[in-house]
């Protein structure tokens, strides 16, 4: 992490821990899968740098959680055992992105495969308006953005919230 302090800048590393290293590499394979599609785990381990034994590992636990299916087999032209591809799923799982502008308030609910399974955009003058009553609008619609994903199956995975401009944390 960078902070820029009254000394200058200063460069603070945040202490390891055992899980973050899995996470990043379960996010790696994720990437990989969404990044190529179709991927067999030997591709996506000559992708990333991780042993076969490693991604695959890495895949069980994602088809585990849902994130990854198998496309099936399909055979490249090579001496061997057909690639067994693997994509993300798409029917269970979504993110929802929420947009807080000065004229808008809007959200939208992809799933994993980018496709927009529900989106709404508000019309309404945020010019003004105090923080908790634009925060309080957003929950609204982001709870219509729940409502419409379950609705449809899908469970949310993530979330993100864009706001143009300077953000003033306090």
């Amino acid at each position: 992490m960078v902070l820029l302090t009254n000394k200058g800048i200063e460069i603070q590393r945040p202490a390891f821990r055992s899980n973050d290293l899995r996470r990043h590499n379960l996010a790696l394979v994720a990437h990989e899968v969404a990044a190529r599609g179709g991927s067999s785990r030997g591709e996506i381990a000559a992708a990333t740098g991780l042993t076969k034994g490693t991604v695959t590992v890495l895949v069980q636990e994602l088809q585990r959680l849902g994130l990854l299916v198998e496309l099936g087999s399909q055979a490249d032209g090579r001496v061997g055992r057909p690639r067994r591809a693997l994509g993300l799923d798409g029917e269970h799982h979504c993110g929802i992105g929420l947009e807080l502008n000065v004229d808008y308030t809007a959200v939208c609910v992809a799933d994993l495969l980018q496709r927009v399974r529900f989106h709404r955009v508000e019309a309404v003058d945020n010019r003004g308006v105090s923080p908790a009553e634009v925060l309080n609008r957003s929950a609204r619609l982001t709870a219509t953005a729940l409502e419409a994903a379950e609705a449809k199956g899908l469970s949310v995975a993530g979330a993100g919230v864009a706001v143009p401009g300077m953000v003033r944390v306090a």
